[in-house]
């Protein structure tokens, strides 16, 4: 009997593994709704090397994937351009799930600082259509984790809302239906009048949050959609993490990572202690900073700065502060301070495309110009990079804070001057090309696509009166051999007349318009 009974342990043991074996479930993404099952294993097809939100699901050591949300219905689509599985709950029917009175349903992440498969790649900000789903663990219990560095910013600014879109949206202040408050860790919620935008997530001073940290959020309804609470844990990286400027620490603040000292012009500047700033991976901006061995000479006036590393974009920021650590406005009478860029997407440094300012404003957002000497102050923006002149169209305003305010329009003043005036405008303050894009002659738009480069110059010689120099080079044109506009050319036998855009005339065009005529530019008006 005893060998029998053994014999039955040593049957079901095996059963029990075999059955066990047959637990992943195959999903196509792509293929319409699922109905996942909390705690069941799956598999998804034509997925490998794909980034899966760790928040639904986690990856087993034989290549399944466990589901951690609740039981329900689920679209899991693919993005090939990111390699990212994106998962989100949906009704029966395939719309997207939104939240209930009673704080079932679904629970969506819209603003900055936060990105899947990272923020630097594919950042929410307030492209609802880009809207990030948190995982509901338990009922009306509502969580979200990553890195930050990856799926986090250094500067966390985004808010909860009850659907992916614009309708329901969680507040810190009183009053509102939907009310969340912290109830620990280092997130606190903006009320308004605290100095964060209603609802808006923030770090506390005394955060802990640094590159490398693993972060969990978890928001709790269980109380009610009036009374909601945010509780978030910080895992440290075990590699310290220490970003330096010439050996001085940046120091980590709310806004991100900042170094405030004295630069001079010439200077030669070296960061360390962090991985992104290897050369391949950061974006040096031109009117800053220039290649010099293994750093950088930086190229605007002596004076006292602030470095803003933003991680998230790769990207240093600087602009001149004062003794209160806060960015110097412009000073009308004596040409003093910093100026600024506010704009449509169409401009953003390092790039439009990662952060195309769309009139936002703040030293978090705004473009800072270098100022190269006493009285002018540069912007270099490539095309297709920081500008995007691929619809014949830009518009933007220099002002002399990061903010609403003093405008570079009539006090004080800005005017056009340079060969390439008649190409742009200036109408109440905003920079625009000279014609709107249906209004173009094919010659406008064809110098306009030629552009490689715009510098922008502005000459403050006169503090209440400033002159806009604009200059670009252009692509290369094997027609014409010209690369650069508002520079002499060496001199050419040839008599002829071309257009920007390479066309030849046999005599001088009676048409008024920028020409290069023995290898120099020349304005016929």
């Amino acid at each position: 009997m005893k060998h029998c009974v053994l014999c039955q342990m040593m049957l079901a043991a095996t059963l029990f593994s075999s059955t066990a074996a047959f637990a992943a479930t195959a999903i196509t993404p792509g293929t319409g709704v699922q109905n996942l099952k909390q705690g069941e294993s799956y598999t998804f097809a034509n997925a490998d090397g794909y980034y899966v939100n760790s928040s639904f699901f986690s990856k087993n050591t034989d290549g399944t994937y466990t589901f951690h949300a609740i039981d329900g219905t689920y679209q899991i689509e693919t993005d090939d351009n990111l390699k990212y599985l994106q998962v989100r709950p949906v009704q029966s029917d395939g719309s997207l799930a939104t939240l209930s009175d009673d704080g079932t349903g679904a629970l969506w992440i819209i603003g900055n600082g936060i990105g899947l498969p990272s923020v630097s790649d594919n950042q929410v900000g307030w492209t609802t259509e880009k809207a990030i789903a948190m995982a509901q663990t338990s009922d009306m219990t509502y969580e979200i984790s990553g890195v930050v560095g990856k799926e986090f910013a250094s500067v966390p600014d985004f808010k909860f809302f009850g659907q992916a879109g614009w309708g329901i949206e969680f507040k810190g202040s009183t009053g509102s239906n939907y009310t969340i408050s912290t109830a620990n860790g280092p997130l606190a919620v903006g009320t308004g009048s605290n100095g964060h935008d209603d609802g808006n997530l923030y770090l506390t001073t005394d955060a802990e949050w640094a590159m490398g940290d693993t972060v969990t959020i978890v928001v709790d309804l269980t109380y009610g959609v009036q009374a909601a609470t945010l509780t978030t844990t910080v895992k440290k990286a075990s590699t310290v993490f220490n970003p330096t400027l010439n050996g001085e620490s940046f120091q980590s603040t709310t806004y991100g990572y900042v170094w405030g000292g004295i630069l001079t012009q010439g200077e030669k500047i070296t960061f360390a202690g962090a991985d992104a700033f290897n050369d391949e991976d950061w974006y040096m901006d031109p009117d800053f900073f220039e290649k010099d061995g293994d750093g950088y000479k930086f190229l605007a006036v002596n004076g006292l700065y602030a470095v803003m590393a933003d991680f998230t974009l790769k990207y240093f920021k600087v602009f001149e502060i004062g003794t209160d650590q806060l960015p110097v406005a412009y000073d009308k009478t004596t040409g003093k301070g910093n100026i600024w860029v506010i704009g449509d997407t169409g401009i953003g440094k390092p790039s439009f495309a990662k952060n195309g300012h769309n009139w936002y404003t703040g030293y978090n957002n705004d473009i800072p110009l270098a100022k190269i000497s006493s009285t002018k102050y540069r912007l270099t923006v490539n095309a297709g990079q920081e500008i995007d002149l691929s619809n014949n169209f830009i518009n933007f305003k220099f002002f002399g804070q990061p903010d609403w305010g003093m405008e570079f329009d009539t006090d004080p003043s800005i005017t056009l001057a340079g060969e390439l005036a008649p190409y742009f405008a200036i109408t109440k303050g905003n920079i625009t090309f000279g014609a709107l894009p249906e209004n173009m002659t094919d010659e406008q738009k064809a110098m306009i696509q030629s552009i490689k480069t715009l510098v922008f110059t502005i000459d403050v010689t006169d503090p209440a009166a400033a002159i806009l120099t604009i200059e670009a080079k252009l692509n290369d044109n094997p027609q014409t051999g010209i690369n650069t506009i508002c520079e002499a050319q060496p001199q050419s036998l040839d008599t002829s007349w071309y257009t920007v855009d390479g066309r030849r005339y046999a005599k001088k065009p009676a048409k008024a318009g920028l020409y290069i005529y023995q290898g120099r530019k020349v304005m016929v008006k």
